[in-house]
């Protein structure tokens, strides 16, 4: 998510409260889990986001049905890390900080994909998951 599209989606989410939410801390938060049985095929990998640098990410418009809004997606680099939980089984959920409004965090996003992986059974069965967002405030601070 692109600070711009985080704002917006505020705005038209959580309409009066925005004003005074907007002026505290916000993250957005997932949580990610397969459903029904391990990830075989498509797992979901993470990039360490300490490692890269703004000019690493392109901001592109994101549209769907009801929202319109902007994400970035990110530029191979050879020095990004990237990794991923082999095998995840549907016990296993992962969490991914993917906005923080914090400009002084080690990372303010985690850059995240799904990747084929050459090594998967050909007749293991399709990944299915769920992703849940969770915005998060702190309340204004008085500075």
């Amino acid at each position: 998510q692109t600070p711009r599209s985080v704002v917006h989606r505020i705005r038209l989410q959580l309409r009066g409260d925005a004003p005074f939410l907007l002026k505290g801390r916000v993250r957005i938060i997932n949580a990610w889990r397969p459903l029904r049985h391990t990830v075989q095929e498509w797992p979901l990998a993470l990039c360490e986001s300490s490692l890269m640098s703004q000019q690493d990410l392109v901001e592109c418009d994101h549209a769907r049905r009801r929202f319109k809004g902007c994400a970035f997606y990110a530029y191979y680099n050879p020095d990004h890390k990237w990794h991923y939980l082999s095998r995840q089984k549907p016990e296993e959920v992962m969490f991914l900080k993917i906005f923080d409004s914090d400009p002084l965090v080690r990372a303010t996003n985690c850059p995240h994909t799904s990747f084929q992986h050459l090594d998967s059974p050909k007749d293991c069965p399709p990944r299915e998951s769920i992703e849940v967002r969770a915005l998060i405030f702190n309340y204004p601070t008085d500075k």
